[in-house]
């Protein structure tokens, strides 16, 4: 007779001594019966093989002594609604089994009798580790600065087929994830990508080997790029390469999780029948009893299942192993045995089970019963658990775990490389070994006080490596949170982003000596006009007082008027200058509402004279738009730049005819000037057409600064300015003002 139940002579079970005794003897589940009083009365043999002990150990104990302080009022709320009469409940609950270990446990309970309650127990402790690491794997690749897709090979070994994209590849090529999910990594190649990277990819491919590389990629809108590309292969446990991972970060200057984790947990309804568990008892290669979860899984009704011999059920690669197991068992050899085994189902579907079986007795005869828990998606799991583990691995950013208390638990191959510290050294110490008095004040005091509220913390450090010389990281730092809302780690993803800082240093060093220069320009520009103008005023009034008329020698006539033409455009020059030098010190004039009918009623009043000498047609369109918001001197200068630029350079025996029109697009004002003109050709003439003394006719009455002045006005009042014209066609400027 079992020991477990001699000891227990004088208890009544609820269900005999018969099969269902057996049953509980002989199952691989924790099985106890506890009574009202909350102690427990008997528990079977492999709730003992797990929790250690002996059944005088746990005999006549309360057994909401045994189970973790945080569990219990979820252990005593659950127990209240068997007690308040459900037929059946469900918990999972951590329970001591070593002095000072506890283990989680899924427990399914029902009532057998006035004074008894019967639970089923099964280890759900890897399944839990399993959540955590994998909580922390997708918050380490959510957070990643890095581009990381993983793309599922080809029997063929051509270019694979993306799966799963993060946020930052997303946003580095500009796609939407959906728009990746079934593209090819290719999609990023361009015109300039180098060709030998390319064929370098295909060999990796072909190979089944990783590689990096730097090449110039392409963004959905065109963009080019240079990105450091990995590729890194996976394989299966027969070293079948199944996918790779990629990770893509764009070195000329961020996931959605596409994959969750899938648990298979079977949540146990009743005790045979109705449990989410499969069970069966297998006799003769015949099934003498199967529950309904066990024929959900096979894909048939338990009828069906009855009038089947049990290895047409089984895959053909493993019907002989599962044989020699069973013929083992049923022999004596193996009391018990713990495997995995394929079927193939009705409907013709693969799928793999973790099998639980022992020798029982059933009529005299030796029998198997066991219990069946469908696995592929559990399988299917750990294969994303470890494509994200080497994505990890792989990547150049640092990524540093620790527990709440702050202290190392994990490091990856980057910290090591960017801090000098190898792993052994890391792992134990708190992160303030990196700690600078360079970085900004109050950084890590906001930082715990996000982490505090359960927040992801996003900032700069200046750390300092194991060799003492200072770096600047970015860096994303986020808790990582269990089913049950609990912290259990800190993760922290970071860049290296001390070259930019550098960068930045530089740039704000040259600002402020070019800002220097320019002053010193400025104020010599100043002191040359200013002495200039005293001499040239003094000449022009002495070549006004000249009297050529007494002079006879045609030479001496020749110099004096070479003499004043000189002087005269010397003092056309200086103006110039004078006009640009205020042009530059009037940046700062204010804006103000400005009418551009009276504008234009201004200019014509002051180039009446020309408008009429030249026969000059002008007509205005003003009602779309007949204000806005600028600096009216500028805009009074740009009328009458352009305004004179048509007459001058009106086609010959041609009258000028000028239109302007003002539009309103949206927040922005549109002002054009189109005329009849000579035109020029804008491929010869484009890039100088805005330049200081560009001339581009021949009439000697041009200087070369109105176009000048006219583009520095349009800047001045945030605007752009376009030209569109042909030889003898004529010539529009198009003026497009924010408002």
């Amino acid at each position: 007779m079992n020991p477990a139940i001699d000891i227990h002579n004088n208890y009544s079970l609820p269900f005999g001594q018969g099969p269902m005794m057996r049953m509980f003897e002989k199952s691989v589940d924790l099985q106890c019966i506890i009574g009202l009083d909350g102690c427990f009365k008997l528990v079977n043999p492999a709730f003992l093989k797990h929790m250690g002990g002996f059944q005088s150990d746990w005999e006549n104990k309360q057994w909401i002594n045994f189970i973790h302080p945080e569990d219990v009022t979820t252990t005593i709320d659950a127990e209240r609604n068997l007690i308040n009469g459900e037929d059946h409940i469900s918990f999972d609950n951590r329970i001591l089994f070593s002095p000072y270990k506890y283990t989680w446990i899924h427990w399914d309970a029902y009532v057998f009798s006035e004074i008894d309650r019967i639970y089923i127990g099964r280890d759900i402790e890897q399944e839990k580790e399993a959540e955590i690491n994998y909580k922390v794997y997708k918050k380490i690749i959510d957070s990643s600065f890095e581009g990381v897709i993983i793309a599922e090979s080809k029997t063929d070994k051509s270019m694979p087929d993306i799966i799963y994209s993060n946020d930052a590849f997303a946003k580095i090529i500009g796609y939407s994830k959906e728009e990746l999910i079934g593209r090819q990594p290719n999609i990023m190649a361009g015109a300039e990508t180098n060709l030998n990277d390319l064929i370098g990819i295909g060999e990796c491919l072909q190979k089944e080997e990783p590689g990096i590389f730097e090449l110039i990629n392409y963004k959905k809108n065109g963009d080019k790029f240079w990105s450091h590309f990995s590729l890194t292969p996976i394989f299966d446990e027969h070293h079948t390469c199944t996918h790779w991972v990629s990770s893509t970060k764009d070195i000329s200057e961020e996931k959605r999780q596409k994959n969750s984790l899938i648990e298979s947990e079977n949540k146990f309804r009743n005790l045979v029948q109705n449990s989410s568990v499969g069970i069966y008892i297998l006799m003769r290669n015949k099934f003498l009893f199967v529950n309904h979860a066990f024929a959900a899984i096979m894909g048939y009704s338990t009828v069906e299942i009855y009038a089947m011999q049990q290895d047409s059920l089984v895959h053909p690669d493993d019907k002989e192993r599962v044989n020699k197991k069973i013929e083992e068992r049923l022999a004596g050899r193996e009391q018990e045995e713990h495997y995995e085994m394929r079927i193939i189902s009705r409907i013709g579907e693969i799928r793999t089970l973790e099998i639980h079986g022992s020798r029982t007795i059933h009529n005299g005869e030796p029998a198997i019963i066991g219990t069946a828990i469908d696995i592929t998606e559990r399988n299917i799991s750990k294969e994303k658990i470890l494509q994200f583990s080497r994505a990890i691995e792989q990547s150049e950013a640092s990524i540093v775990i620790t527990n709440l208390e702050g202290t190392i638990e994990y490091v990856n191959p980057a910290f090591c490389r960017i801090s000098g510290y190898s792993k052994e050294e890391a792992i134990g110490q708190n992160p303030r070994i990196l700690k600078t008095s360079h970085t900004e004040s109050g950084t890590h005091e906001k930082l715990w006080n996000y982490l505090s509220d359960g927040v992801s913390w996003k900032g700069i450090f200046c750390n300092q490596k194991k060799n003492g010389e200072l770096y600047w990281e970015q860096a994303v730092i986020s808790p990582v949170i269990n089913e049950q809302g609990i912290k259990t780690n800190y993760v922290a993803v970071k860049e290296d982003i001390t070259h930019r800082i550098q960068l930045e240093k530089e740039k704000e060093k040259l600002i402020e000596e070019l800002s220097i220069s320019l002053n010193e320009l400025k104020q010599f520009s100043y002191i040359t006009s200013h002495n200039l103008r005293a001499p040239l005023t003094n000449l022009l009034g002495i070549i006004d007082l000249l009297d050529t008329s007494t002079i006879q020698d045609e030479t001496t006539l020749g110099l004096i008027a070479g003499f004043k033409r000189s002087t005269i455009k010397l003092n056309d020059t200086l103006q110039d200058l004078i006009k640009s030098l205020l042009l530059k010190d009037n940046q700062g004039m204010e804006f103000s509402r400005t009418n551009f009918a009276d504008i234009f009623d201004k200019i014509k009043l002051n180039l009446g004279h020309i408008i009429r000498t030249h026969k000059t047609i002008i007509e205005t369109n003003f009602g779309h738009a007949p204000e806005g918001m600028f600096i009216p001197a500028f805009m009074e200068s740009i009328f009458q730049n352009m305004i004179t630029n048509s007459i001058k350079y009106a086609q010959p025996g041609m009258p000028a005819k000028i239109e302007i029109i003002t539009e309103k697009m949206g927040n922005k004002i549109l002002l054009s000037f189109t005329d009849n003109g000579l035109g020029m050709d804008l491929d010869k003439v484009r890039d100088k057409l805005f330049g200081l003394y560009q001339k581009f006719h021949k009439n000697d009455d041009s200087k070369g600064i109105g176009l000048y002045l006219v583009k520095s006005h349009v800047h001045a009042m945030k605007g752009e300015i376009e030209v569109f014209s042909e030889p003898n066609k004529g010539t529009k400027f198009l003026m497009t003002f924010e408002q």
